[in-house]
């Protein structure tokens, strides 16, 4: 029997990519032999180049022409998805969902409701998003837990910053605070 094929779909923004790695690997936790891809625009190999959860991730570029988008949509429907969940659910994520031919492609509720084959009722209530996430993903069989995010930084990434506080007399000689808020 071949791997499952899943593409999750969060095109933008940075923030809202990096909270859809909590449903990456509740998605690897479950299906741990699934192939899975990521489809967001170039900004998210920012978060997603090193993420040990993910298998492929396809980008578009900022000013993709009416081709572009054709050949990407095209390379999607190739992959042979079994699942897709788009969690964008804007015009251009519904094109590439709906175009994947994926037997099953999830969405929240919306106008473009046609381009799915089953649509998740977004709560009412504002909380965090990464449980809205989850709703999705329950919906699609899973089981999700864990809302931590996925952060892989590695030596590579600190590297630089370290080198410039230890060689910079005001960094070295500074009280340095640095906060990462990893929000949207």
């Amino acid at each position: 029997m071949a791997e499952e094929q899943i593409l999750v779909i969060q095109l933008r923004q940075l923030g809202d990519i990096m909270l859809t790695t909590p449903c990456l690997r509740a998605i690897k936790r479950q299906r741990p032999r699934a192939r899975l891809t990521f489809l967001s625009h170039a900004m998210g190999k920012m978060v997603l180049d090193d993420c040990p959860h993910l298998d492929e991730h396809f980008f578009y570029d900022a000013d993709p022409t009416k081709l572009d988008e054709w050949r990407l949509a095209m390379t999607i429907r190739e992959r042979r998805f079994d699942l897709v969940l788009d969690f964008m659910n804007n015009p251009r994520s519904a094109f590439y969902a709906f175009t994947s031919g994926a037997p099953r492609r999830i969405a929240f509720s919306s106008a473009r409701r046609a381009a799915y084959t089953e649509t998740v009722t977004r709560p009412s209530a504002p909380r965090y998003i990464v449980r809205d996430k989850f709703e999705m993903l329950t919906a699609a069989g899973f089981e999700p837990t864990d809302e931590r995010l996925v952060l892989p930084w590695f030596e590579g990434h600190t590297k630089p910053l370290f080198k410039l506080i230890g060689e910079e007399p005001n960094f070295r000689e500074a009280n340095v605070r640095i906060v990462l808020s990893p929000t949207h």
